[in-house]
């Protein structure tokens, strides 16, 4: 049995169904009201659509074949989380640091997961309820079993089987993607405008390559990318997928990656790759406390998804090669409201985001302890630790303890810091709502019991 691959970009539809080595293609453009930028917005309009495509490609009834999503990132959040050693309630750390990198979306208005990838490092998926629940009611309409809803940006590492840092530079569709992997996930994604120039992307390449890491990234790969400027410090891999009978497959490169994935490493069903996993199904894990809802519409394809087992033989197309994606690759938590177990993955030694660096902080003291020259001592004291003090001044009011404020997107620096304090700045209060307009990362206002030399 063949899966009906549908791939989305913009307001295009994209879908083929391989039959005999031989991809069939079909595409159709929608209306931006009824689908747009990876949300379907009218989901019985947007099904018959496909219908009429399904039909064509598919031999039979259609409800014999399975449906499967190759999507973009438009409403996706990829992000990596660190956590210290020895945190006493881990989920809930996690998730308290979750919520400080999510840029304004709520974590209620997403299904995701997140595995262990690293000591103390874990990858973060998430998609936008809204959009997975679309997927979900199309597939309700159609009568087809949804399979699997695949990032495709995150089948890339796995494809070329590699869980060391890289840049993938992609062209899908109108735009140019660049992708940043670690330990074979996914620590930065962004599109960019057509009209971005190779050089731009160049640069930006450039940035990602020594961004928080001592040894920069030298290994670039390209996908469907002609233009990018191979530059000195990069060893540079075009990405070949394999080929069928089909002449032309322009347009086409994620129905294929993803076709390729699903019959080559058909473990990608059940991992943290496919989006269907990270919906609160007993199925996904047996330990689930509780389900969140996800709307009446869907409830034929959730039960359907409960019995479902999935495998398809392997494609029958030039060049393939088998893949093995890493142990621990299975979700650990599906919502806030199930029970998450630790499991043993594949470590990474010197991951460059655990290795966090001092001189990375910049530091502001400000003495309120009314002590005099406390304000010098404590900067000699960071400076002894490695930090980089850019200023000290007298607070504005005097207290008991010492306030340390970090900016959010340094907070994985604060129990560091914490730690280094802790001797000489007893019971300090950490807050990381500082102003992200200020020149420095960190003020550290020191407070009356502070113990002097």
């Amino acid at each position: 049995m063949n899966d009906l691959i549908v791939s989305l970009d913009g307001n295009g539809i994209k879908a083929s169904v391989l039959k005999n080595g031989d991809l069939r293609t079909s595409e159709k453009e929608t209306d931006p009201q009824i689908y747009n930028q990876g949300l379907i917005l009218q989901s019985e309009a947007f099904a018959g659509v496909l219908s009429g495509i399904a039909d064509n490609l598919c031999e039979g009834k259609r409800s014999k074949h399975k449906l499967t999503f190759g999507v973009g990132f438009e409403q996706l959040v990829f992000k990596f989380v660190t956590v210290s050693k020895g945190s006493e309630d881990l989920n809930s750390k996690i998730i308290e640091e979750i919520k400080t990198k999510l840029d304004g979306i709520l974590l209620e208005d997403l299904y995701f997961s997140y595995i262990k990838v690293a000591p103390f490092v874990y990858q973060f998926i998430g998609i936008k309820k809204a959009a997975m629940d679309g997927y979900l009611e199309v597939a309700t309409l159609l009568g087809m079993e949804l399979r699997a809803v695949l990032p495709w940006a995150l089948m890339l590492p796995k494809y070329v089987g590699s869980n060391n840092s890289s840049i993938f530079v992609c062209q899908v569709g109108t735009k140019p993607v660049v992708v940043l992997s670690e330990l074979g996930g996914i620590f930065f994604a962004g599109s960019y405008d057509a009209e971005k120039s190779p050089e731009e992307i160049n640069k930006l390449i450039q940035k990602l390559s020594v961004y928080k890491r001592v040894k920069p990234i030298d290994k670039v790969y390209t996908f469907n990318y002609p233009d990018f400027q191979e530059s000195s410090g990069f060893a540079v891999r075009k990405i070949d997928l394999p080929n069928s009978r089909t002449t032309d497959l322009t347009g086409y490169e994620v129905n294929l990656l993803t076709q390729y994935m699903l019959d080559l490493s058909p473990d990608v069903v059940n991992s943290q790759a496919n989006l269907v996993n990270i919906l609160p199904l007993p199925a996904v894990n047996k330990k689930v406390l509780a389900i969140t809802p996800v709307g009446a519409s869907v409830g034929a394809v959730l039960l359907a998804l409960i019995v479902f087992s999935g495998g398809l033989g392997l494609l029958k197309i030039k060049n393939a090669k088998n893949i093995n994606l890493s142990v621990g690759d299975t979700p650990q938590v599906l919502s806030e409201n199930v029970v998450a177990n630790e499991t043993t993955t594949t470590i990474v030694e010197n991951h460059p985001v655990v290795d966090l660096k001092k001189s990375d902080l910049s530091i502001r003291i400000e003495n309120g302890s009314g002590i005099n020259g406390i304000a010098a001592q404590t900067k000699t004291t960071l400076e002894k630790f490695g930090y980089k003090v850019d200023s000290i001044d007298t607070a504005d009011l005097q207290r008991e303890t010492t306030l340390l404020k970090i900016k959010k997107d340094k907070t994985q620096h604060k129990d560091m810091l914490s730690k280094d304090l802790a001797e000489k700045y007893p019971n300090i209060i950490v807050e990381d709502d500082l102003d992200t307009s200020l020149a420095y990362d960190v003020l550290l206002v020191v407070g009356g019991n502070v113990k002097t030399e």
